[in-house]
């Protein structure tokens, strides 16, 4: 197993852990998986992209129940890239039933992958980049307190790319992701 997805296994459960802890009245976790669709802007080109996601967010309750802040981290997967984002999420409610709208805006920074096998035939060093993904969702009560959603939200994902040539020059690509990012999941 690679030291990559060792550090995500590791912190995904810690978060995990934590959510369901001796702190579980205060932080509510939750799983979510998604689809993102979408392309790369680099500086001369567009690149039709998709990809899958999931990730772990730990929600933490505060004095008003309807603004919910939480700290999630994930791993995405586009084409060759490999992502863990990890940031902040925001989910307000729209009212106060159990059956709900709410908006929800995140962002952060999401760490690229080694990928060994292609940079060291390629030359490619992907790097990670901050990202911002504002949305809107809507959520059923389950009997147990528990929460079913789905969202769909805009990623904007910045990043950049070295390439190290033989001759030792060093060419950085500077490109912008723009995904439509549907999700589903479950709030406990």
């Amino acid at each position: 197993m690679s030291l990559f997805l060792q550090r995500f296994i590791y912190s995904a459960v810690l978060v995990f852990m934590l959510a369901f802890g001796a702190a579980s009245q205060v932080v509510r976790p939750s799983l979510s998986v998604g689809f993102m669709n979408g392309g790369r802007a680099t500086t001369s080109n567009f690149y039709f992209k998709s990809g899958l996601s999931a990730n772990v967010t730990a929600f933490i309750n505060t004095v008003n129940p309807k603004i919910t802040p939480g700290f999630s981290i994930g791993i995405e997967r586009l084409d060759s890239e490999t992502l863990i984002p990890a940031g902040l999420e925001y989910q307000v409610l729209l009212s106060d039933k159990s059956n709900t709208g709410f908006l929800t805006i995140g962002g952060g920074y999401a760490f690229a992958a080694k990928n060994e096998e292609y940079e060291k035939t390629d030359g490619f060093d992907y790097q990670g980049g901050a990202f911002f993904n504002p949305g809107w969702g809507f959520r059923w009560s389950l009997n147990n307190g528990d929460h079913l959603f789905v969202a769909i939200k805009y990623k904007h994902q910045f990043m950049k790319t070295e390439f190290h040539s033989q001759g030792m020059d060093v060419f950085t690509d500077r490109y912008n992701y723009m995904l439509l990012h549907f999700t589903t999941g479950i709030i406990f």
